[in-house]
């Protein structure tokens, strides 16, 4: 039941808009007399109205206070309870400063990239309800921060990408793949992992596992929490009490939603859950499957992969994940260590590597069909589902050999002349009216 439950909430946390989110969930909650009886049926009910009603979109148009929890190039990130804002400014701030703005909050400007994944949903997702712009920060207060040390000592000394890896800062030059990874959180399963296996050649399995839940919650303390902190907290948390995989993956399903409501359509979400549902349910050929998804969601998300990547997806995983642990490393102990140039050359030959893509992004009636092959793989475990899901990415790969009509619907910095230059290729019929 409570699965159950936890696949309805996720099914309904794809969508986007709450009034689609309301009439999704009105939709699941009539078909749940087909799988579960009364009693269940009303807790399930109960389950999913609560989550819409958290879901609710509270919107905030005036800022006046808050602390700095991420330090961009350009911009900081303010933090004041649930809510965020992106602060331009000149002064020079550091983690943990309070300031006071006391400014009405505007609308982040943005450029969409017809995908599944844009900075609007990113903001959504995190709470970011806008922007602020301030020469002059009048009031700032800076308290003593664990913080701040480790940042200032990080900055001073040992080059970036402790600071990229541990404070989301950015280097020189960035990786779609090391992105991709550190999106999704997989470098610190792997990190935990890995430490997880270092502790049971001393301790028993349980008491591994609650020495690794409270480093983590130091380290998340540490570096307030990031997305993949939580869910990894909430999985060593349930696993002292919950036996049952099945059942500690629907209560960590339904705690994940519960926390960030638009979230679950995101790559920190989707990856490492999905992963945890494959392996969950799955005996045989996990790999395959795991390939298969990751494939699918960053298709929907990028409009293209790269198989290659694909494929050497774990391989980097552990890579980032060893990197990870020796920015901790780094961060924690008396020890300098700047791989900037090292990681930067490293990212530019994996980027240089040849690439076998594919392109596009899923319609309904493409989703449609994987849902369905897939649910008959999970049910048989016969190779020609999983046949059927890789022909449905050719077909995603190919689809202009079958629609071979395309729209312009974006123009940036478009001119006169480009109009005149696009118009006279429609001389029947201009695509675009002069007069614009």
């Amino acid at each position: 039941m409570i699965l159950i439950s936890a696949f309805a909430v996720i099914l309904i946390g794809l969508f986007d808009s709450y009034q689609t989110r309301i009439i999704a969930s009105i939709f699941i909650m009539g078909l749940l007399p087909l799988f579960c009886d009364r009693k269940y049926r009303f807790i399930s009910s109960l389950i999913i109205l609560s989550f819409v009603l958290v879901s609710y979109p509270l919107e905030r148009n005036y800022f006046d206070s808050g602390r700095v929890i991420e330090i961009r190039d350009r911009y900081y990130l303010l933090s004041a309870g649930f809510d965020k804002v992106v602060l331009y400014t000149a002064d020079e701030l550091s983690l943990d400063d309070k300031v006071v703005i006391k400014q009405e909050v505007k609308a982040i400007n943005y450029y969409d990239n017809f995908n599944l994944s844009t900075y609007l949903d990113y903001c959504r997702a995190n709470r970011i309800i806008g922007s602020v712009s301030k020469d002059r920060i009048e009031s700032v207060e800076s308290s003593f921060s664990f913080r701040r040390i480790i940042y200032e000592k990080c900055l001073n000394g040992s080059g970036s990408w402790v600071l990229q890896l541990l404070f989301k800062n950015s280097m020189e030059i960035e990786s779609d793949r090391k992105f991709f990874i550190t999106q999704s959180s997989l470098h610190i399963s792997f990190f935990v992992s890995f430490l997880k296996n270092i502790l049971a050649l001393f301790f028993y399995e349980k008491k591994a596992d609650r020495i690794v839940l409270i480093l983590i919650f130091f380290l998340g303390l540490f570096f307030n929490f990031p997305y993949g902190y939580v869910r990894i907290l909430t999985g060593l948390f349930l696993l002292c009490f919950i036996a049952d995989r099945r059942k500690r993956l629907a209560y960590e399903l339904l705690i994940m939603a519960f926390y960030k409501p638009y979230f679950i359509k995101s790559i920190p979400f989707l990856i490492p859950m999905g992963i945890r549902i494959i392996n969950c349910f799955l005996k045989e050929k996990k790999s395959v499957f795991i390939t298969l998804y990751v494939m699918i969601v960053q298709l929907s998300f990028y409009g293209q992969i790269d198989l290659l990547s694909i494929i050497s997806f774990s391989f980097f995983k552990k890579i980032f994940g060893l990197v990870y642990l020796a920015a901790l490393l780094v961060c924690f102990l008396p020890v300098s260590l700047n791989l900037d140039s090292a990681l930067i050359n490293f990212f530019a030959i994996i980027d240089s590597m040849p690439q076998i893509s594919l392109t596009g992004t899923f319609n309904a009636v493409l989703l449609t069909i994987i849902l369905a092959l897939a649910f008959r793989y999970l049910e048989t475990l016969k190779n020609k589902y999983l046949a059927g899901l890789f022909l449905v990415l050719l077909v995603n790969n190919n689809l202009q050999l079958f629609s071979p009509v395309y729209t312009v619907t974006f123009l940036d910095q478009t001119t006169p002349n480009m109009i005149q230059r696009i118009s006279e290729i429609f001389e029947r019929k201009p695509l675009i009216s002069k007069e614009i």
